[in-house]
């Protein structure tokens, strides 16, 4: 009898693997919206963010976008930087118009205040 079984090749294999590292970051994202969301609401209770604090946390912006999406979302490794991330993202979404940052659009004055943005490949 001849054997048919389709062992997984090596190429489905990445595939695979890359189809669950995307999930990932897109759980990630999910995530940092609503962590972001959050952290606006409290922040307009505060009476907003003052600019020191926003000019105090662009830095974190720029270490977060010059790391790859997957090493932030790694549990329990990142956690400090997720929470930077989040503060930051957070305070700038109160500039006038928003800021766009890892696949998301935060401004403060719209409901909601963040969006995911999407990306075709047509």
């Amino acid at each position: 009898m001849l054997n048919t079984w389709n062992w997984p090749s090596d190429e489905s294999a990445k595939a695979k693997a890359a189809e669950g590292a995307l999930d990932r970051e897109m759980q990630y994202l999910q995530y940092l919206a609503t962590a972001i969301t959050l952290r606006i609401k409290q922040l307009k209770q505060e009476g907003g963010p003052t600019v020191a604090r926003a000019e105090r946390l662009t830095t974190h912006l720029d270490q977060a976008e010059a790391a790859p999406l997957y090493r932030l979302s790694q549990a329990g490794q990142q956690a400090p930087a997720t929470r930077r991330l989040v503060e930051a993202l957070a305070a700038l979404s109160f500039i006038p118009g928003g800021i766009d940052a890892l696949g998301l659009h935060c401004q403060a004055s719209r409901d909601p205040a963040v969006t995911m943005l999407c990306i075709s490949f047509m």
